[in-house]
């Protein structure tokens, strides 16, 4: 009495992560975090540490020692031991269509997120949104299924193709810096 219990759908998992001495799983509206050592089980939600339901992905980052859940309506959560840092800057921007995100990516202190729209780069050690990148033709929007980084260069699958940029852009923010790789196009016939 006097206490909240939680009573979300933990069957239906969906998304899992391994980082430091946890496995993290995830359904849509929840997560757990399983302690290997111990084998102690935490429940994470809306009601202790998580700031959304509608969990899209998880991603670890080592250097960090952290876990970023991601939302479909483009929330994101910082999750530093027992610590949540919510980074909702994609969720309120006033950028129109889809704000999910889709992917990410870690390298460092950096997570780059694949969204409805292109790429965020978020810096985690900030916990604060560095770069947005409309890569699409023109800067059109495009949503980004997946990345992949390499020593030269950042490749983006999206709907309408794969995309790629060098690393030593000057402006990988301006859409001139990414083309779409003509020689892939039998590949999403």
């Amino acid at each position: 009495i006097g206490e909240w219990r939680d009573h979300f759908p933990y069957a239906n998992v969906n998304v899992l992560a391994e980082g430091g001495e946890h496995v993290y799983a995830a359904s849509t509206n929840g997560a757990f975090r399983y302690h290997k050592p111990t084998g102690e089980l935490e429940r994470l939600n809306k009601t202790n540490v998580l700031h959304d339901v509608g969990i899209q992905g998880m991603g670890w980052n080592e250097q960090q020692q952290a876990l970023l859940i991601f939302y479909t309506n483009g929330n994101v959560d910082l999750l530093q031991g027992s610590r949540s840092y919510n980074i909702g800057d994609i969720k309120r921007s006033s950028i129109i269509g889809d704000k999910g995100v889709y992917c990410v990516k870690m390298e460092g202190n950096k997570a780059y997120l694949g969204c409805g729209f292109g790429i965020v780069v978020l810096d985690l050690a900030a916990r604060e949104v560095r770069e947005t990148w409309f890569i699409g033709p023109s800067g059109a929007q495009v949503r980004v299924n997946d990345l992949a980084l390499t020593n030269d260069s950042i490749y983006a699958a999206t709907n309408t193709g794969l995309y790629v940029a060098s690393r030593t852009a000057i402006n990988l923010a301006s859409f001139d810096s990414w083309r779409r790789r003509e020689d892939m196009d039998s590949a999403f016939s």
